[in-house]
Formats: C-alpha cells, sequence, structure tokens
C-alpha cells in the first residue's frame, strides 16, 4: 500500500506495516465503466466517441499527533484508504476524413479531449495540520482540441 521507493516505510513509529497501513490502495477504483462507439457518414467520414467513468481515489488523513510527532509525513492518522475523493467521468470525440487527391491522400482528424470540461480533482493534500487538508492537489486536464492533417503520395 505505501511502498513505493519510499525511504520512509518502517522507519519509525507511525511508519511500521502495522500502524495503519492495512486498507485500500490510492489507485483502488472499484467502479469503472469505459465504452467507445463510431459512426460512418454518408460522405465517409467518422465519428468516434469514448466515455470513462471511474470511483474516485481512496486516500487517508497523516497526522504524527497520535504517535507523539509533530511531522505528519507519511504517518496515517486512520486505516488506510479510509477516505474516497470524487469519482470522475468524461467524453472524448474525434472526426477523421480522408480526400483523394490525384495520386495524394489527404487524411484530416480532429480530436476532442474532455468535451464536457469535467476537471475533477484528485491527489488529496492529507496533511492534518494544514489549512488545505482535504482538498485536491492536481486536477484531470481541461478540454482540448487536437488537429492533424498527413498527406500520403
Amino acid at each position: 500500500n505505501t511502498f513505493i521507493g519510499s525511504s520512509y516505510y518502517g522507519d519509525g513509529v507511525g511508519r511500521m506495516p502495522w500502524d495503519n497501513r492495512y486498507g485500500k490502495l490510492i489507485g483502488d477504483k472499484p467502479h469503472k465503466v469505459k465504452v467507445f462507439g463510431y459512426y460512418t457518414t454518408d460522405w465517409d467520414a467518422n465519428i468516434g466517441a469514448y466515455f470513462i467513468f471511474q470511483s474516485g481515489e481512496a486516500w487517508t488523513a497523516w497526522d504524527g499527533t497520535p504517535y507523539g510527532y509533530a511531522s505528519g509525513i507519511s504517518r496515517y492518522a486512520e486505516p488506510a484508504g479510509s477516505r474516497r475523493g470524487a469519482s470522475h467521468w468524461q467524453l472524448d470525440m474525434n472526426y477523421t476524413q480522408n480526400w483523394d487527391v490525384s495520386d495524394y491522400t489527404v487524411k484530416f482528424r480532429a480530436d476532442l479531449f474532455n468535451v464536457f470540461n469535467k476537471q475533477t480533482g484528485y491527489n488529496y493534500n492529507p496533511y492534518v495540520t494544514s489549512e488545505e487538508f482535504g482538498q485536491p492537489r492536481d486536477y484531470y486536464n481541461p478540454r482540448r482540441l487536437q488537429l492533424s492533417v498527413t498527406v500520403q503520395f
């Protein structure tokens, strides 16, 4: 649950395997749904859609006080994964079109990521003593458009 190259693991009171380390992993997302589909138009273009829904991440409050320390770094104040962040969903869409011009093929593609601009937070601040405790430190990427043109000859 906690050893991912961490030198803190097993490094004193509050960081031992029996100190609230048993529980849900940060990557625990018990619900995940992915749906993909596409439609070919009368003018031979493809319109695609990709939808994803996933549970929020499990996280844990850190506090050194129960262990007699001022530092809360990697000292779990509750069982691992006791809290869960907000779930996230988003829709990505694309459009592709090919044109034959003489001996060339021109390919156009437009990808629109996060169509509804759903910017759910994750990576929650675990420090109980922080004013920003429980606030997300990162957010999923905002809406983004990517265009590309390719010429084959």
